[in-house]
């Protein structure tokens, strides 16, 4: 703000200087104003930016000392850390099946705390505490459909019947501690890998109970 003060006192002095040399010109003191004016209207909103930025730069600073000290506490530091991704590792269609399947993500992404397991397929809630899962489905051709499953009871499902049909579908549930969840196939239904990994299997502790 100080450079933009001496800026506007140049500015004047020399605008002034032009006048006193060229007095002759009816136009010169109207132009001097005009110039002052915006000189100042200018000032005005770059000290109301200022301002602005004082107090975003304020709110930042205060955010960070709550994080900061949330990461810190002994609540965040005691907080069960779960999350899991799978997908399926290869190129292949799963069916028609001719049972209730229960499908094995057996390529996994990530999976902290190891409560999924490849080789099942089942997620096991090592902790009382509400969690969120989703899946994704792929299939080439023919019909696809199935849903998440909890200690064998349906929650949400997906379904399609067109070439490519890709679906997806998720849910917040409330596990006690030892409860299972898994995604399975329907009867005469089908699903495919690939290796971009369009079938998925993920799912993360939200907050423990």
């Amino acid at each position: 703000m100080e450079n933009f003060s001496v800026m506007m006192a140049v500015c004047l002095l020399a605008g002034l200087s032009e006048c006193q040399t060229g007095a002759t010109q009816p136009s010169c003191n109207p132009l001097i104003y005009t110039v002052l004016k915006e000189l100042g209207a200018l000032g005005e909103k770059l000290a109301a930016t200022a301002r602005a930025l004082e107090e975003t730069n304020k709110r930042l600073e205060a955010s960070e000392k709550k994080l900061s000290a949330l990461e810190n506490s002994a609540e965040y530091q005691g907080r069960p850390r779960i999350a899991f991704s799978a997908t399926f590792s290869t190129d292949v269609t799963i069916g028609p099946v001719t049972v209730l399947y229960a499908l094995v993500y057996n390529h996994v992404l990530f999976n902290t705390g190891g409560h999924y397991s490849p080789v099942t397929g089942y997620f096991t809630a090592p902790v009382q505490g509400v969690y969120y899962f989703t899946f994704t489905s792929f299939c080439w051709s023919g019909s696809s459909g199935g849903g998440l499953y909890r200690n064998g009871n349906s929650i949400v499902s997906w379904y399609g019947n067109l070439n490519s049909s890709s679906r997806s579908n998720s849910a917040i549930l409330q596990l006690q501690v030892g409860d299972h969840v898994n995604v399975r196939l329907w009867e005469n239904q089908k699903i495919s890998g690939h290796p971009n990994n369009y079938s998925t299997f993920s799912g993360f502790l939200i907050f423990p109970v």
